[in-house]
């Protein structure tokens, strides 16, 4: 159409016709005085000296998989305009609650949104009797606080966060950080209020997560260590327990008291993808802004690279009178006079402050990461800094002389393509070359995907299973689906196999990586590294080949019916090698994973002479008794090879088989054969049988990619052999 369009005489010009949507406002009661979300010069403001969060709410309205921890003085979980955007602790969810818990909403978590549906009625209580289930609902319910720490993170029933004051005079259990100030409750409003709800207040993101860490008191003061310690729980329930904490955020700080253990707790949270958005202060006692480049404020002004330093504006856009500046120090400024926001008992109230300010900055950032899911750090604050309104007033005061705008921020040009996987099937049986891999980039912006730039250092696949160098994928040629937009490209690449076929030696499970800046869109931004998916190689179990599936040394039910199972109906160590003995003929392969596999049963005192030594052992040491005699063999602590066992680890140091200083680990009988690979022997103890610490070999002992470590025996070391073969290759001794 347009080529037809473009070569008629009567045509003078023409233009796609767009579907346009009108600005969305919410019903909320008290939205009209909320001048710094919308801004019309209402009570003699400056028309449009708001963040545009109307605008914003056009292309998306913030995502409860968006978790910001708000370190203050706790959050009140009751408020009606709060409580459904309250964080719910997934890991503390009860076992025997969680199976019949409906995801009403499809977000894949069970939130307060789905708490109060009908479909969830019967699997909670409303214990204040306010009409609605909200977190105290959940710490009142011995159903729910059951006083187990079911998601193993140290901190027992922390269903929306910690209360880390310690004091004698604080109200609440440590495991309930509710609010008796008002100012971490007038923080979460502005972050993340619930929206259009015809209520009060809206929050920058109608839907969120608000994770409450509570260090401040009722006289608004907290110690410097439970500060730390708000901050190393958010960066843990990230970096360990899958909880999507994004944002910090910290209206509070002190002039001066530089502490390098809170800088490098905050720069720890950094590495685990979390932004510190921090107040940059309120002046001296005279209520008049102080330069931080001259004055610090801590935390706003350290130098690290996820600290966003936030000043405060007023409505008329001005730098408010008490807010401190700094042109190296203080990034952004954000609305922090006459701020509408809620507070603790249902209730709502005006505050001014840096304090304000800073919790527009970390809702900016929660809704921004609501649409740009893989962004990084770096990505987001520079889209929240560099796409700030310019205030001409503020260029001698602010770092980059802007005020926030969020609306410009989500449409930021600066944010690289992002890439997902989408196949990366298990290897199941041996033989293939190679396993397929197939990804989709797509670009964050207007911008296309350079078509030019896939190829074949794309991707990386990382095995985790045992030590190597990742395996580069190959991009296939003539693979490649381009939208019609050139935004969105879906590609394949061939993955090697370790040894040039997958078998055996390959099992485990594979990282797959993207590489930086390998793949970019066409103004040149590149994708960041990212870990996409995994797939695993799992060769199908049978009668020669054992996965060992508990670290318990335990014996065999049954040796010989070839099922390797322990009274448990587990495979253990030692019952594999016991299933290995029973068919001496076959050759059994044995494969652990990573961890300490102990050897501790400890051998059985007979108490008489009936301990069988063969000739092999005994004739170095003719004519000197030896109190192992007295030792039962069959149920010696070690693990005896009479078969032909090949037991595979998942790598030097990260499978470990230990002895426990109880007995040797191994011993091979004549005839019998074993070969080790990618594993650590450790801590065995032949002081009693005298030689081979580790391994007493008669047989045939294959041993690679292992180390050997502390230990002990009278003679003969970690490994000795007696009329049998000994082969050794890339082997430490410690």
């Amino acid at each position: 159409v347009s080529d037809t369009l473009s070569v008629n005489d009567a045509v003078v010009s023409f233009s796609k016709n767009d579907r346009v949507s009108g600005q969305i406002l919410p019903n909320d009661s008290d939205f009209g005085n909320m001048t710094s979300l919308h801004n019309v010069g209402q009570f003699g403001a400056t028309n449009d000296a708001d963040i545009d969060a109307p605008e914003a709410w056009d292309v998306t309205r913030g995502s409860t998989n968006v978790l910001v921890g708000v370190i203050d003085s706790g959050v009140d979980p009751t408020h009606p305009d709060l409580y459904l955007n309250i964080w719910l602790n997934q890991g503390e969810i009860p076992d025997a609650l969680r199976p019949s818990l409906v995801d009403t909403d499809s977000d894949g978590l069970i939130t307060f949104y789905d708490l109060n549906a009908s479909a969830n009625s019967s699997r909670v209580r409303d214990r204040n009797a306010n009409s609605y289930i909200d977190a105290a609902d959940l710490l009142d319910d011995p159903l729910w606080a059951d006083g187990r720490d079911t998601d193993g993170n140290g901190f027992t029933d922390d269903f929306f966060g910690w209360n880390f004051r310690n004091d004698a005079n604080e109200v609440f259990a440590p495991n309930n950080p509710s609010d008796n100030l008002g100012h971490g409750t007038h923080v979460a409003g502005t972050i993340g209020a619930i929206g259009n709800n015809s209520r009060g207040v809206t929050g920058i993101n109608w839907r969120s997560s608000i994770m409450s860490l509570k260090f401040l008191d009722e006289t608004n003061q907290g110690d410097l260590a439970s500060a730390i310690a708000a901050v190393n729980y958010a960066t843990m329930m990230r970096s360990q327990f899958q909880t999507n904490v994004r944002v910090l955020n910290n209206s509070w700080g002190q002039p001066g008291g530089f502490n390098p253990l809170l800088k490098n707790t905050i720069e720890a949270a950094g590495n685990a993808g979390i932004l510190f958005v921090a107040a940059a202060g309120n002046g001296n006692i005279l209520g008049s802004g102080v330069d931080n480049d001259r004055n610090p404020f801590y935390p706003a002004s350290y130098e690290s690279e996820n600290v966003i330093s936030v000043g405060a504006s007023d409505a008329t856009d001005r730098l408010a009178p008490f807010s401190n500046f700094g042109l190296r120090s203080v990034d952004i400024a954000a609305p922090g006079v006459g701020v509408r926001s809620t507070l603790p008992g249902g209730r709502y109230g005006e505050a001014n402050g840096t304090s304000m300010a800073t919790p527009h900055v970390a809702g900016a950032a929660a809704i921004v990461w609501s649409q740009q899911l893989s962004a990084s750090i770096r990505e987001i604050r520079e889209s929240l800094i560099s796409q700030g309104d310019q205030i001409p007033s503020f260029r001698e005061f602010i770092q980059s002389g802007r005020r926030l705008n969020v609306s410009r921020s989500l449409r930021a040009d600066v944010f690289a393509p992002t890439v997902v996987l989408v196949s990366a099937p298990d290897i199941i049986s041996s033989g293939a070359t190679y396993n397929t891999v197939e990804v989709i980039y797509n670009s964050a912006n207007a911008e296309a995907i350079d078509l030019e730039s896939i190829g074949d250092a794309d991707i990386e696949v990382q095995p985790q299973s045992f030590d190597s160098a990742p395996l580069a994928g190959i991009f296939e040629l003539g693979s490649m689906i381009v939208g019609s937009n050139g935004r969105s490209v879906r590609a394949r690449y061939r993955v090697p196999a370790v040894g040039g076929q997958w078998d055996i030696l390959d099992v485990g499970i594979y990282e797959v990586r993207s590489n930086a800046n390998a793949v970019r869109s066409t103004n040149g931004l590149g994708v960041n590294p990212k870990i996409l998916g995994y797939f695993s190689v799992r060769l199908g179990q049978n009668e020669n080949l054992f996965y060992v599936d508990t670290k318990t040394d335990s014996r065999d039910l049954v040796p010989g019916d070839g099922k390797c199972e322990d009274p448990n109906r587990m495979c253990s160590l030692r019952a594999a090698i016991q299933e290995s003995n029973a068919r001496p003929q076959q050759e059994i392969t044995i494969l652990l994973s990573a961890g300490q596999y102990d050897v501790n049963i400890w051998p059985e005192w007979k108490g008489s002479p009936d301990y069988h030594i063969s000739p092999s052992e005994s004739l170095p040491y003719a004519g000197i008794q030896l109190n192992s005699m007295k030792w039962n063999d069959s149920n010696s602590g070690d693990l005896d090879v009479r078969g032909k066992a090949k037991i595979i680890g998942a790598g030097w140091n990260r499978t470990t088989i230990s002895g426990d200083r109880t007995d040797r680990i191994f011993k091979v009988y004549p005839s019998a054969s074993l070969e080790l690979r990618r594993m650590k022997l450790q801590n065995g103890n032949a002081s009693i049988g005298i030689t081979g610490g580790a391994i007493l070999n008669s047989g045939n002992l294959r041993v690679y990619d292992t180390t050997f470590a502390n230990n002990n025996a009278l003679a003969g070391g970690a490994i000795t052999t007696i009329a049998g073969v000994t082969r050794l290759e890339r082997v430490n001794m410690e």
